[in-house]
């Protein structure tokens, strides 16, 4: 299940925000298409929920993504 072979190669572990000691939100595309979402609090726990979306949720969002780099100049 998952977005086609082109959507893994633009998929990247990712984290918000960058530094700080406050909550942080990481995402992690799996090879098998599922999505891992958690977030971090350092000083109290952890959540963490797993996805099985479909491919053309994936392309919707890849399709919403490169629109912004587009716009704002980033490859």
């Amino acid at each position: 299940m998952g977005g086609s072979a082109e959507t893994s190669q633009y998929w990247e572990d990712a984290s918000w925000p960058h530094g700080g000691r406050g909550l942080r939100l990481y995402l992690h595309l799996h090879e098998d298409g599922s999505l891992s979402i958690s977030v971090h609090d350092p000083d109290r726990l952890a959540v963490m929920l797993g996805l099985e979306p479909t491919s053309e949720w994936i392309d919707e969002h890849e399709a919403n993504l490169q629109r912004l780099r587009d716009a704002y100049g980033e490859s």
